[in-house]
């Protein structure tokens, strides 16, 4: 033990006289690791991480399976199926949040809520931070009020207070007690503020498809069999109804609850973490270059050594200890890197992705860094300590010369250089995509214009604004407030912005199936303030009021799609009809014009087919309906800066609506560049990993063409005796690092084509094979190849014959 010990402290002593190596060694480590921890911190806490209720993996996700992984369910279907055996507990709630105005005359504020029944929360073992849940009264139709809020709004707005049980909170201007508060671990489909009785009628008839339903198995239930009961209950219920052929494809079913919830967030995650796990891969590769050429310049004191009688153990223990110290500084370092890091990334990801995930670095992620340091630098240095042992330390000296590379390291550390430059390509061509299809996007026309637009939301307070007539007169008074501004070139208002979340509904071209397109419902000046074009017939004007004749207008794609339209404008598109069920009668409205296509979903995406309602001809029944959903809608275009002007604004919805909540008060640029971010983000993440990746090929490559090039020194100074010119010299070292890239460019080329579906499939239709991004991932990989091996070769080239020979 004493050995061991004598010889750590001679290593370590020895490695901080001279920090240089140490720094490099430790620093090479820490961007992998730092890279690394920060993904797999998400990773860990987003995918791995079991969901915070008691025996997660009981619950389960039940409905119509949907191709993005979720599961719906009608609360028609939720009563249906009855009680399934083997399930210990169930319960519903609304899919998406909604907005709710929390009606304070001091801080009126729109929050987002879900709507569940008392089941759901007993199913979830919801350890409730304060109070109870949902009583079975307050979950029945016209039941005491009641709500739960959030953990995070029990401090915003009560300061933690812990007698907040019991207090009234204004909920769409009505008071309701506040009977219970969520626990800040409490995780859903997207962030959550309040928590209201859904209070399902005993036998429901709503076939809407924007619930989640969640079972919590019994001990010993088999989720497949449960399924199969599930999907037989529902095929039953509609069997011999019009659903019945609809249904017949499709897949009812139950799916792990921790798999839904996370269904959104895991191809991307995955993606970063492989790219990471890629950086993390590099760093240990250049390390064991690193150590590599370290052993060997100790060569010739290890057999020195080894011929005085120490053993391979011995001579071992040197190489072991300064891997064990660069190991530990690089773990170090790096886990201080991926502090920032996760900082820098979190703040990037949609936060739907970790709702009710704490992001910070915890017991997990901190032994993965310490692991992967250690193992890293030890098998490092266990290689080095294998390429430099005793039995072929002769054989090194003789091919190489004094503390010479041989054949053999130099082969080994040729394939080390191969590894990293393909593992580079790898990533730059990901990073290349991803920062092409952004630049794309950024030049696609979006069918409106969005500069100069400033945009808001308005949820209309059911106690102001109890009825549909009370919601439009609402919208008309605070839509003329706006006109009235100066600057104010047009104000609007509708269901939906151009660009932002959809809105889906059914109608039907005569003679033809039930179709799903998105809707709309605004006013006249819509089309003006956004610019969208008229291609054909006429817009909304004062002829479409409430009493008048139904009508719509539909975009270019829907008249492609559904009228047999291979022309706007082509006889026989105006006048058509198309029918809307509206409760449970079709309603008909004529189209009266057609308008330009708008890319709904954004930059990356064809744009959808969609129809146009006059907000003032909604039916009643179907305003409301859309209030439970989604707030409405408001645009001013300005003259002049539009943030400057956001102030006045909100004056002028106050003025005619006052003690309404207004959210979202922003340009409307700022939605056009979020329908990007998907895209920014992975460009920003992959491009960053990518730039690792390609410092470290770098220094690998300059390490290993230094280290070959300062060993054939005295081969130099003979080829210069004999009569070599510079020049010669010059593109010899040069020649040996490129053929390097070469190779390795060239086997990282054959593996990024066969990832290149997988990529295009992230990048919604860009093609993967893009032949610019090829050709500049070639160029980058050539210049810095040629920067790395450029000092080398000018060395190399200025070896004066004398020098070289003296030096032997």
């Amino acid at each position: 033990m004493d050995s061991v010990i004598t010889e750590f402290r001679q290593a370590w002593r020895a490695l901080l006289r001279r920090p240089a190596f140490l720094l490099l060694a430790s620093a090479t480590l820490a961007l992998g690791i730092a890279a690394c921890v920060t993904v797999f911190a998400l990773v860990d806490r987003v995918l791995l991480r079991p969901l915070p209720y008691p025996q997660p993996g009981q619950l389960h996700a039940m409905g119509l399976v949907q191709q993005d992984g979720w599961t719906t369910i009608t609360p028609r279907e939720y009563q249906a199926v009855g009680e399934l055996q083997g399930v210990a507990g169930v319960g519903i709630g609304s899919m998406n949040t909604f907005p709710v105005n929390l009606a304070e005359a001091s801080h009126p504020e729109m929050v987002q809520a879900i709507a569940v029944d008392r089941g759901l929360l007993d199913t979830l073992a919801v350890p409730m931070a304060l109070g109870r849940n949902f009583s079975v009264e307050e979950d029945t139709p016209a039941g005491p009020r009641a709500v739960i809020i959030s953990h995070g709004l029990w401090q915003r707005r009560f300061n933690g207070a812990p007698d907040v049980i019991g207090r009234d909170l204004r909920v769409e201007g009505m008071a309701t007690p506040i009977v219970g508060v969520l626990p800040s671990s409490f995780r859903y489909t997207a962030p959550v503020d309040i928590v209201s009785p859904l209070a399902l009628p005993a036998a429901s008839r709503d076939d809407g498809r924007n619930f989640l339903a969640i079972a919590r198995l019994a001990d010993g239930a088999v989720a497949a069999e449960l399924s199969a009961q599930f999907d037989g209950r529902i095929k039953a219920l509609y069997a011999g109804s019009g659903h019945a052929d609809a249904y017949r494809q499709s897949v009812f079913g139950m799916r792990a609850l921790s798999g839904a919830l996370s269904s959104q967030s895991r191809p991307v995650l995955l993606l970063f973490l492989a790219s990471a796990l890629c950086v993390l891969l590099l760093a240990a590769l250049n390390l064991a270059n690193l150590m590599l050429m370290r052993a060997l310049s100790r060569s010739h004191v290890a057999v020195v050594r080894s011929a005085l009688g120490a053993t391979n153990a011995r001579l071992a223990l040197p190489m072991l200890a300064e891997g064990m110290l660069v190991g530990t500084l690089g773990a170090v370092a790096g886990l201080a890197g991926a502090v920032l890091g996760l900082h820098v990334v979190g703040s990037l990801i949609p936060a739907s992705w970790f709702a009710g995930v704490d992001l910070a670095l915890d017991g997990t992620p901190v032994a993965f860094a310490m692991l992967a340091g250690m193992v890293g630098a030890v098998l490092a240095a266990m290689l080095g300590v294998w390429r430099g042992r005793s039995s072929s330390a002769p054989r090194e000296l003789v091919a190489g010369g004094r503390s010479g590379l041989s054949r053999g390291s130099g082969r080994l550390s040729r394939g080390l250089v191969i590894a990293q430059v393909a593992m580079a390509t790898v990533l730059l061509v990901g990073a290349g995509l991803f920062t092409r299809a952004l630049l794309t996007s950024t030049r696609v026309d979006l069918g409106f214009r969005g500069e100069g637009v400033a945009g808001l939301e308005i949820a209309p307070v059911r106690a102001m604004y109890p009825d549909a007539a009370a919601v439009k007169l609402m919208g008309r008074e605070v839509v003329e407030a706006l006109q009235r501004m100066p600057g104010v070139q047009s104000a609007t208002m509708g269901s939906n912005l151009p660009i932002g979340m959809p809105l889906n509904y059914p109608v039907q071209v005569p003679g033809q199936d039930m179709v799903s397109v998105e809707f709309r419902a605004v006013d006249a000046h819509f089309f003006d303030t956004f610019a969208i074009p008229l291609l054909a017939g006429r817009g909304f004007d004062s002829r479409d009021h409430e009493s008048g004749e139904p009508v719509m207008l539909v975009n270019e794609a829907f008249a492609r799609a559904h009228l047999g339209a291979d022309a706007v404008g082509q006889e026989g598109v105006l006048d058509r009809s198309v029918r809307m069920p509206v409760g449970d009668a079709l309603r008909t409205l004529r189209i009266v014009g057609v308008v330009g296509d708008t890319r709904q979903h954004g930059p990356e995406h064809a744009p959808p087919a969609m129809v146009y309602l006059p907000y003032a001809q909604l039916p009643d029944d179907l305003v409301q309906l859309l209030r439970e959903f989604m707030p409405l809608r408001f645009a001013v275009r300005l003259s002049g800066d539009v943030q400057a002007q956001l102030p006045a604004i909100a004056a002028a919805v106050a003025s005619a609506a006052p003690g309404q909540p207004v959210a979202n008060l922003a340009p409307v640029s700022t939605l056009v560049r979020a329908s990007t971010d998907g895209t920014r983000m992975s460009m920003l993440v992959i491009g960053s990993f990518a730039s690792l990746s390609l410092a470290l090929s770098v220094v690998g490559l300059y390490a290993v063409v230094a280290v070959a090039a300062a060993q054939r020194r005295r081969e130099f100074g003979v080829r210069s005796a004999l009569g070599s010119s510079r020049g010669r010299l010059f593109r010899l070292v040069l020649g040996d690092g490129l053929r390097q890239v070469a190779t390795g460019l060239s086997v990282g080329l054959v593996v990024a084509i066969a990832l290149s579906k997988g990529l295009g499939s992230l990048l919604a239709g860009m093609a993967a094979m893009d032949p610019l991004v090829w050709a500049v991932v070639c160029a980058v990989l050539v210049i810095v190849a040629l920067a790395a091996c450029l000092v080398p070769a000018l060395r190399a080239a200025a070896t004066p014959p004398a020098t070289a020979l003296r030096s032997e």
